[in-house]
């Protein structure tokens, strides 16, 4: 769309129209029609998208494949689609320091600083550098044991056996979580359940 100006008639004397008749449209609203057309142009090529911080992860099991999916899709999708933050996501390792960024309280941090100390000396932060057997490793740890019940269970017969105490640890909390036992209420319990999962 463009605007063409009315080429301007003879100069009148006096008795010239009155201003604003016989003359074209004024500088004012010709300045005015261009500003709506400009913005009706395209002003964005991609690069000014904002995309809305991701949730952190809860720790739920229930909600354990929603966060794995809203990752990948940031990886792989709005990159492709929007070129939004292009370098961010091309390596393993910044795609598992970005999930476990998003893992700040509760068991989920919990887990979070056990994995780091499990992979220290590693080369990759993930096994064989493959963001798939990370996700695996979150989706196992975190997996619904089917209801509190089962959790209780597992609680009674966690043993340490020949992992470390930090895996333990790891692995009671997650426990305690998914029973929904509360720590304070039932102290004694959960005291004598880690005294006889430890080893001797």
């Amino acid at each position: 769309m463009s605007y063409v100006t009315p080429t301007p008639g003879p100069t009148a004397g006096p008795s010239s129209a009155p201003a604003g008749q016989g003359t074209g449209v004024t500088a004012a609203i010709r300045a005015t029609i261009n500003a709506a057309i400009a913005g009706l142009q395209p002003q964005n090529d991609g690069k000014n998208y904002r995309l809305p911080d991701q949730n952190a992860f809860s720790g739920r099991a229930e909600t354990v494949d929603a966060f794995l999916l809203e990752c990948v899709m940031r990886f792989n999708v709005l990159p492709n689609d929007f070129n939004v933050l292009p370098n961010d996501f091309n390596t393993t390792n910044k795609k598992v320091y970005y999930a476990l960024s998003l893992m700040k309280d509760g068991v989920a941090r919990t887990w979070k600083e056990q994995y780091l100390r499990s992979r220290e000396g590693e080369q990759y932060l993930a096994e064989q550098n493959l963001w798939d057997n990370f996700a695996n490793r979150l989706k196992t740890s975190f997996a619904d044991p089917g209801n509190r019940t089962n959790a209780m269970h597992s609680l009674k017969n966690i043993r340490q056996g020949n992992g470390s105490i930090d895996e333990l640890n790891t692995r009671f909390r997650l426990l305690i979580s998914k029973a929904g036992l509360d720590i304070t209420q039932n102290a004694a319990l959960l005291v004598q359940m880690y005294e006889d999962a430890i080893n001797p």
